[in-house]
């Protein structure tokens, strides 16, 4: 609560390190404090287990959009 009260933009619902009921969590709140969410593979290659993960964990278009509108405006 203490990050959001001091203005975080976001959470990493998606990691590969992420259970499905944590993604669950973190998504409701996201939510709750209509935050944006991110997360992906986090692929920086030679990594042991980067090569399966690669491609396999996103987010879909419209979250991406969210954060770019979010960084658009915060910069403007």
């Amino acid at each position: 609560m203490t990050l959001i009260k001091g203005g975080v933009d976001g959470i990493e619902v998606i990691h590969p390190s992420h259970k499905l009921h944590q993604s669950k969590f973190y998504r409701g709140i996201v939510n709750q404090y209509c935050l944006l969410e991110s997360g992906g593979s986090d692929y920086h290659g030679g990594k042991r287990g980067d090569d399966s993960n690669l491609g396999k964990f996103f987010i879909s278009s419209p979250k991406v959009d969210a954060m770019q509108k979010m960084l658009l405006h915060n910069s403007a």
